[in-house]
């Protein structure tokens, strides 16, 4: 997001609306967002229970929206209602913040939220959440009131294809992620990785990234700490790290949150990403791809992008199948290398954030001309 936002700060007037913890992480969420160029008003979240019990919603928008926000859009955004302005949503999880009456032009769907809870439904209230997730797709497309319905940007055609097929009426539009190649710096000497090093990157408070890289540890990490005994895996990322505490397992170091990633992908012979569920895209793989480290990932990663197997990355079908794929990355150096340099083309030419921004501010444009009768 930070990466969209720097790039559209030139071309127009963005001001961010959003809730954080307390109000140390609101300040700080305001002096990053200022430097980025953009304007920004950051407020505490506050509790949230009674509000969301009433409402019945679901999981997710407890997670991201609370009364605090829906407030400040109400006060924010009222005033700009009758102007040319453009109400973009970033999270369907917070569309309840609108005011009903008020008009949203675009809705980002980083990821189709309703394949994560199906995928996840085992216990009783985890499939009645996925009715209430269900509901707020629903919302997302349908017209507000007199206003059209919200186009809905997705960041891939596979996305696109699956909203569609449930909701055939929904305006919808691909915008890619993207990675800042500049802000990452020069890549870093191939012939430097370090064979003997891995890495994991990703939040550890998302259930599908933790349950990925547990069942790659329980099927495929044996498998690669006996055919090299000194391998390492550095695991980073933020939040709680619990379920991974529990299993001791030898050989795999848990850095948890790092200031700055470029050190652990500079050093990484490769980087693993072991997911069982798809949709959206990974900005994990775009950025790992733009400072050229060598990428090794289950199929459902890596969709929605333009990184094939054997030509930019090695993709396998099952988590149990990337220890052989990543012993062929480690000790097949220079196919390696060729496919580290046929990505990093791709990522460039296609994902950089310039292009996404020109994407948001074209449909942006038509959203905000006017409706002819």
């Amino acid at each position: 997001m930070q990466g969209l936002l720097r790039a559209l700060a030139p071309q127009v007037r963005v001001r961010v609306l959003a809730a954080a913890v307390d109000a140390s992480e609101a300040k700080k969420a305001e002096a990053h967002l200022h430097q980025l160029g953009v304007e920004a008003r950051v407020v505490v979240r506050g509790s949230t229970a009674a509000w969301w019990s009433q409402l019945g919603a679901a999981r997710i928008e407890r997670w991201f929206a609370t009364p605090a926000l829906q407030q400040l859009v109400a006060a924010e955004c009222e005033p700009m209602s009758t102007g040319k302005h453009i109400l973009h949503v970033d999270e369907p999880s917070v569309l309840r913040c609108v005011p009903a009456g008020m008009r949203v032009h675009t809705i980002a769907h980083p990821k189709l939220d309703l394949e994560y809870a199906q995928a996840f439904a085992v216990r009783a209230a985890e499939r009645r959440d996925v009715a209430r997730v269900r509901n707020l797709e629903a919302r997302c497309v349908r017209p507000r009131g007199t206003h059209p319905a919200p186009v809905q940007l997705l960041t891939c055609r596979e996305d696109l294809q699956r909203l569609q097929t449930r909701h055939p009426e929904a305006q919808c539009a691909v915008v890619p992620n993207g990675v800042d190649a500049v802000a990452l710096g020069p890549v870093p000497s191939f012939l430097e990785r370090d064979t003997t090093r891995l890495l994991w990157l990703g939040s550890l408070d998302y259930p599908p990234n933790v349950q990925g890289l547990i069942a790659f540890l329980r099927t495929s990490w044996p498998a690669l700490r006996q055919a090299r005994p000194g391998l390492v895996l550095e695991v980073v990322g933020s939040g709680p790290s619990q379920h991974l505490g529990d299993l001791r397992i030898e050989g795999v170091r848990l850095l948890g949150e790092v200031e700055d990633v470029r050190p652990a992908l500079a050093r990484a012979g490769a980087l693993l990403v072991p997911l069982l569920v798809g949709g959206g895209t990974r900005l994990k793989l775009l950025e790992a791809a733009a400072y050229g480290v060598p990428i090794v990932a289950t199929r459902v990663a890596a969709e929605g992008l333009e990184l094939h197997d054997g030509v930019h990355l090695r993709l396998v079908e099952r988590i149990e199948h990337l220890a052989d794929a990543a012993l062929e990355v480690l000790d097949q150096r220079p196919s390696a290398r060729e496919r580290c340099e046929a990505a990093r083309a791709v990522v460039l030419e296609h994902y950089d954030w310039k292009v996404a921004a020109a994407a948001v501010l074209d449909v942006w444009r038509r959203a905000a001309a006017p409706t002819v009768a």
